[in-house]
């Protein structure tokens, strides 16, 4: 939303690619965007269509998942002031898949739109060839501690970074001690900003802003996930 605000500060009509349930759309929505969402499964689908529905008319804004498809065979016919991707691009194995959710992300942008997504950094995944890490976020209704394993595997095709990510989160209430725990077994890409960079340049695209997600602090070798703000040539 930052960067947004930042980048694009009369944004109105906004893309998202691979919307889920429609969570991150339908807040979007509840602050006054026009939200057009687009996801390949078809059970996140119907959940994002379920929660489009409970929208009061009343609404400046709206969310509306459009597309059950594959990012790759989008051709919505719209322009948007803003694409956005959140927690996609890195389950993306292969060049040839960044290099086409890029394209679509370019070819439903307007003249001076942004794209918006995030992605795992490769110098913390590196320097965590093989770790565990812990990490803990409480309020005072909820209590979460995800543990989380780091092992690096090849590429698809030989040459792209791929991390094996094992993970276990435990959600509990912070007046207790009881927790639901969820297990997660993924591969995920991990990539270097340069590698974003060219990606980018390939497609007609370049970085206006690179930096730590969700904080907005300078990229370190610390900085797990990166957000990144692209604009059209």
């Amino acid at each position: 939303m930052a960067l947004m605000k930042e980048h694009m500060p009369t944004a109105k009509h906004l893309l998202e690619l691979c919307c889920g349930a429609g969570l991150h759309a339908d807040k979007l929505a509840r602050l006054g965007f026009r939200v057009t969402g687009v996801e390949f499964n078809h059970v996140k689908y119907k959940q994002a269509l379920a929660c489009a529905e409970q929208h009061d008319d009343k609404l400046d804004g709206f969310f509306f998942p459009t597309f059950c498809q594959d990012f790759a065979s989008l051709s919505a016919g719209l322009l948007f002031d803003v694409v956005y991707s959140l927690n996609f691009v890195s389950y993306q194995l292969e060049t040839a898949r960044v290099k086409t959710l890029f394209e679509k992300a370019r070819e439903h942008l307007s003249g001076s739109g942004i794209f918006i997504f995030d992605a795992l950094h490769a110098a913390t995944m590196e320097s965590k060839a093989k770790s565990v890490s812990v990490r803990r976020v409480k309020n005072a209704d909820i209590r979460v501690v995800r543990v989380e394993e780091h092992s690096q595997v090849g590429g698809e095709s030989g040459g792209e970074s791929i991390v094996q990510l094992d993970s276990e989160t435990f959600i509990g209430d912070s007046s207790s001690m009881s927790y639901h725990a969820i297990a997660e077994s993924v591969r995920k890409r991990y990539f270097l900003p340069e590698e974003i960079e060219t990606l980018a340049s390939e497609v007609g695209l370049y970085i206006v802003r690179s930096e730590e997600w969700l904080t907005g602090q300078p990229v370190s070798n610390e900085t797990r996930d990166l957000a990144f703000v692209l604009r059209k040539r």
